[in-house]
């Protein structure tokens, strides 16, 4: 699970993760950032992390249903 949140407090944070987040990423991250860690956590270098699908080209990471589109900064 990972948070995608306005809030950026220390506490929601640590809420989150103690909550059995695998990551907390503020809203106000550049979609490219976003991108980086999300490609790290499915490729399980991060622990505890779930396996992922291989992505289907250099600017789309997907995850089940969900994909990142890098090349126009859209997660569907």
């Amino acid at each position: 699970m990972v948070f995608l949140t306005v809030l950026n407090d220390q506490i929601y944070e640590e809420a989150g993760l103690l909550g059995g987040a695998v990551d907390f990423i503020e809203k106000s991250r550049s979609f490219s950032i976003l991108f980086r860690r999300l490609e790290v956590i499915l490729d399980g270098r991060k622990k505890g992390a779930a396996a992922g699908n291989a992505p289907h080209g250099p600017d789309i990471l997907r995850y089940g249903p969900v994909k990142l589109h890098r090349d126009v900064s859209r997660v569907f």
